[in-house]
């Protein structure tokens, strides 16, 4: 694997008034937030109605994995990578319609990677990343257009949001981590965050996990970094710094980890991020995952072993920091929103051995009250569809 340091340091310490990163070893401040701590937390302290949505089933219509989820005006819109189609549902889980249109024709697709909602024109957009195409469909389901997103390298692109009505935003797991598109001159704008990898899998990569929507704005948090930024005028702002204290990761350990990720060379095509995360580690936590609402700023972060959550209540001033709910339920697999995070009731398909003990479910019946439990005890995991579970955040 060749690793251009360079492009990595300037990716890991991006800031211009962080308090901790470039020449500032693991530092403190007042509000540093303490990994070690174990909150018990309940999801009713962060959730004022969780309910189950139970998709009616048709032999038409049939879910098979809950890829990602979006909710827009009323309905909900699923991806189902194993049958590469997305259907809509409206509140009730009746079926509105569904986008099956694999082929090499005219407004279909090869093979999807990813879908999203693009709320400035009511539009689905679904990314083909081995083809290098944007296929785009109206909220009915008709495909509305085809963009020819051209790199050079394969699977340059991974996944794609809206950020205003002309202007898409590709992140990237090669060389730049954002691309921005301008669909109507169908070009390239504007790259941000270079990391550049010539060859080989890189254990620590940027995903849609690192990017979100909040009050009309978009944001990022970069591979590597503590620091989210708004990037919703292109050239990324400085936002928010999540600060960790005495587990903050310093310049100086950065600058190891590209070393010993450098020596590893194609070794690290069996490694995972806790292979090099953690107290006597390389660094000490790695952020996988990020989010806002009205009331909460929300991070997932690696450390010791084991995913913590982390949850700052900005309406009280307080934070949380758990492993799990006491229900046992993480954030880490729910689909994070504005307004509500959603998920399956399905477990994982697989989880490695090495991440076994870890609690990774996203659903457990002791969360509903009896009204909807009621219902779960009606469905029928061989017969039914799959269903759901909607978590609405407090206000």
């Amino acid at each position: 694997m060749q690793i251009i340091k360079k492009s990595l340091v300037v990716c890991v310490l991006f800031t211009s008034v962080a308090i901790f990163l470039a020449g500032c070893d693991s530092s403190s401040s007042a509000d540093a937030i303490d990994l070690s701590r174990e909150d018990v937390v309940s999801v009713h302290d962060i959730f004022s109605e969780i309910r189950i949505v139970m998709p009616e089933t048709h032999p038409d219509y049939l879910i098979s994995t809950l890829s990602s989820i979006e909710y827009h005006k009323g309905k909900y819109y699923i991806f189902d990578s194993k049958s590469q189609q997305v259907f809509c549902l409206d509140e009730e889980g009746r079926f509105q319609f569904k986008i099956s249109a694999q082929g090499h024709g005219p407004g279909e697709y090869v093979y999807l990677g990813h879908m999203s909602i693009d709320t400035f024109n009511d539009q689905i957009l679904l990314l083909e990343p081995s083809m290098q195409r944007l296929q785009v469909f109206d909220l009915e389901g008709h495909h509305a257009h085809t963009y020819r997103i051209s790199a050079e390298m394969p699977l340059a692109y991974n996944w794609a949001f809206a950020l205003n009505a002309d202007t898409l935003v590709l992140i990237s797991i090669n060389e730049d981590q954002l691309i921005f598109f301008c669909r109507d001159k169908q070009e390239i704008l504007h790259t941000e965050y270079p990391l550049a990898i010539a060859d080989g899998v890189f254990p620590f990569m940027p995903s849609s996990l690192s990017f979100y929507r909040f009050n009309n704005k978009a944001f990022f948090l970069p591979v590597l970094s503590q620091e989210i930024a708004d990037i919703t005028q292109m050239q990324p702002e400085p936002y928010f710094a999540w600060d960790f204290g005495a587990d903050n990761n310093s310049s100086g350990q950065y600058e190891n980890l590209i070393d010993e990720l450098v020596s590893l060379g194609r070794e690290t095509n069996d490694k995972l991020p806790h292979d090099f995360v953690g107290r006597g580690k390389t660094i000490n936590h790695e952020i996988v995952k990020v989010a806002e609402t009205s009331r909460y700023k929300i991070a997932i972060v690696e450390f010791d072993d084991d995913y913590k959550n982390i949850i700052i209540d900005k309406k009280e001033g307080t934070n949380y920091v758990f492993r799990a709910f006491e229900e046992g339920v993480g954030l880490l697999f729910l689909h994070l929103f504005e307004e509500m995070a959603m998920g399956s009731v399905a477990e994982l398909d697989y989880v490695p051995q090495s991440l076994s003990h870890r609690v990774l479910s996203r659903f457990h019946e002791s969360v509903l009250n009896e009204a909807e439990r009621q219902k779960l005890g009606d469905w029928d995991e061989m017969r039914d569809n799959m269903i759901f579970v909607v978590y609405k955040f407090k206000e």
